[in-house]
């Protein structure tokens, strides 16, 4: 007797969990069919929301290059009417001018001078002259070291 009583519990459970996967399995199906007509009403609305967006966007860039070269033109304009600005560019840019090649040329004669006095220098001379003083006393008769 209570095998039996433990098959029929065995086999109750065994549909309880059958009729339990069947029903997840139904209301798994039923909610992906209403995600997807969900989907499909609202794809025309969700284009021309896209479609909106995109305008909206294209406005905005379209407005901002507009101003920005209403506000470049403006700004040359004001600064090619006014004389004033225009002589003190002119004098800065010469100044600079001046400025860079009076440097150039400083850089050159620098060169030179340096170049004159290092390196056609008589180091011969400063070694014999500074470093060997008693140089005489080293030299015999024919004027040779020994």
């Amino acid at each position: 007797m209570v095998e039996r009583q433990e098959a029929m519990r065995r086999k109750t459970a065994e549909i309880e969990a059958e009729l339990r996967t069947k029903t997840e399995l139904a209301k798994a199906r039923a909610e992906a069919e209403g995600r997807i007509r969900q989907e499909r009403e609202n794809h025309d609305l969700i284009l021309e929301k896209v479609r909106l967006e995109a305008g909206e966007q294209r406005d905005t860039v379209l407005k901002a290059i507009a101003d920005g070269g209403k506000l470049l033109g403006e700004g040359l304009s004001s600064y090619l009417t006014d004389g004033e600005k225009l002589r003190n560019t002119a004098f800065v840019v010469s100044l600079m001018a001046v400025g860079v090649y009076s440097a150039k040329t400083a850089a050159g004669i620098g060169g030179r001078f340096i170049e004159v006095r290092c390196f056609y220098f008589d180091w011969n001379y400063f070694f014999e002259g500074y470093f060997i003083p008693h140089n005489i006393a080293l030299t015999n008769d024919q004027g040779t070291l020994g």
